[in-house]
């Protein structure tokens, strides 16, 4: 998978959740829709807001500069880095092994999964295929994650803030991918590492 583009919106001052929830539904989603971008990443950091992209050339110049006088008062300035999704993934994965709770798989480069938990209720962790998890893990990254950012920020006219609703809408995600409510139950346990 080649290298994409990270736009990085820095923040002026805190802008809310619901004011950057806004900025990406009238203001950035229209811009990807008006460059054709059909894959994309936007998620909210600490310090900014980025947006990956694939590594189309004209891309950097041209929507930095459809988006320059869109970014008072949330954000002060735009930059640009390059990003790969398979190298993501597999620091990622490599790094968060090393997080796992009661480190429970050896220190080798292998990937690993956590196939849920035994009967006394410790996590089941494997050795995996670190090449697959590292093409699920981009994948979900690069074609999954910004449809589904794109359609709901479409549907949803704003941010949602009951806790309750989200729950309910986490569940009808996995269950609409086949994840069994036992299996539901240990993802949401599994601590974020």
């Amino acid at each position: 998978m080649s290298e994409w583009y990270e736009f990085r919106f820095w923040y002026a001052g805190q802008p809310s959740a619901s004011s950057l929830y806004q900025y990406k539904r009238e203001i950035l989603l229209p811009a990807l829709r008006a460059h054709r971008l059909e894959h994309f990443l936007m998620l909210d950091e600490p310090e900014f807001m980025l947006l990956r992209t694939p590594p189309e050339g004209w891309l950097p110049n041209s929507l930095t500069a459809s988006l320059e006088s869109t970014l008072a008062p949330n954000f002060s300035k735009i930059t640009v880095e390059t990003w790969s999704a398979t190298e993501d993934a597999r620091n990622r994965i490599q790094s968060a092994k090393h997080r796992l709770p009661d480190n429970l798989l050896p220190d080798n480069e292998s990937g690993w999964e956590v196939r849920g938990r035994n009967d006394q209720g410790q996590w089941l962790v494997s050795p995996a295929d670190l090449d697959s998890e590292i093409e699920a893990f981009a994948k979900f990254m690069t074609r999954v994650t910004g449809k589904f950012t794109e359609t709901y920020i479409s549907e949803m006219p704003s941010r949602i803030e009951n806790r309750w609703l989200m729950s309910l809408f986490i569940h009808l995600m996995l269950d609409s991918i086949s994840v069994s409510q036992p299996e539901e139950q240990e993802i949401r346990e599994f601590p974020y590492i």
